[in-house]
């Protein structure tokens, strides 16, 4: 694929480049290309006027014919053949410029050569999501955000629409639907909560919506609760936001999976309509 692509521009530069050759080969009467020509329209029918400046700068006009006179032709030939040359040259320039960095950079189109390259390459521009994303390298962009903060990376490794890896299935489908929604969030941000010991690391929040009018709410995903496990760490959490003075449904959002480990996911999507409603639309 990419030596066609690059045989099909080097043909297109041949090309071009022959064109100009010809066209300067062929040369004009640059007086051709001197004063401004003019159409005015007489009784007799249509007349080309040429407006000149002569030696003294002083400026004068004179009928040069109608549209097959000799002179109107080769004004008109003459403008055109200087102006597509100019037009030639810009495309020779962007054709070279373009091939110079094809045959570079160019890597073929598979997998691989795609990993190696993504990581260097990504970085969010929506501002969906981190306010401060920067340029993530190497394998960044495979961890999650705050992997390196403390945070211990997933066994299992839940990728979302743009690449983000998140620590749940419940987790994906609120990170996805908060992108597809347009909501403005922070996943795994750092957030001050009361802690049982001093050295413990940093509380970080599931996600966070920060909203135009300065209000943030967060967003938590619980998991099971009928599981004994998740059921206690679930509470674990709510003691702290309680502690921290988050109320549920007006600056804290609890999703949690159903008794048989589903999650609805258009009855999250209402929740999160009746929230950021208008958060959404201005973003829309």
């Amino acid at each position: 694929m990419s030596t066609e692509f690059v045989e099909v521009m080097e043909y297109e530069l041949k090309s071009v480049r022959y064109q100009l050759k010809n066209l300067r080969k062929m040369g004009c009467d640059k007086r051709m290309l001197n004063g401004t020509m003019e159409r005015k329209c007489s009784r007799a029918g249509e007349v080309y006027h040429v407006r000149e400046v002569g030696k003294n700068n002083t400026k004068h006009s004179r009928k040069i014919g109608g549209e097959t006179g000799p002179e109107v032709i080769a004004r008109k030939q003459a403008r055109f053949n200087a102006e597509l040359i100019r037009t030639l040259e810009r495309n020779e320039q962007a054709l070279a410029r373009a091939l110079e960095i094809l045959r570079r950079d160019y890597k073929p189109y598979d997998a691989d050569a795609i990993d190696e390259r993504i990581g260097e390459s990504y970085v969010d521009r929506t501002g969906l999501v981190n306010k401060y994303p920067g340029i993530m390298r190497d394998e960044q962009w495979r961890l999650p955000v705050n992997a390196k903060k403390g945070l211990d990376v997933p066994e299992k490794q839940h990728i979302a629409m743009d690449g983000q890896i998140v620590r749940s299935k419940s987790e994906l489908v609120v990170y996805n639907m908060l992108l597809s929604m347009g909501i403005p969030f922070n996943y795994e941000e750092p957030i001050e909560l009361e802690k049982e010991n001093a050295n413990e690391i940093p509380y970080y929040a599931d996600f966070v919506v920060h909203l135009d009018d300065g209000r943030t709410v967060v967003i938590e995903v619980m998991g099971m609760l009928s599981q004994q496990k998740y059921f206690d760490n679930a509470a674990r959490k709510l003691r702290y936001y309680v502690l921290g003075g988050y109320t549920i449904g007006k600056d804290l959002i609890i999703i949690a999976d159903k008794n048989d480990g589903t999650l609805d996911s258009c009855a999250v999507r209402k929740v999160f309509e009746n929230m950021f409603g208008k958060a959404i639309k201005r973003t829309a």
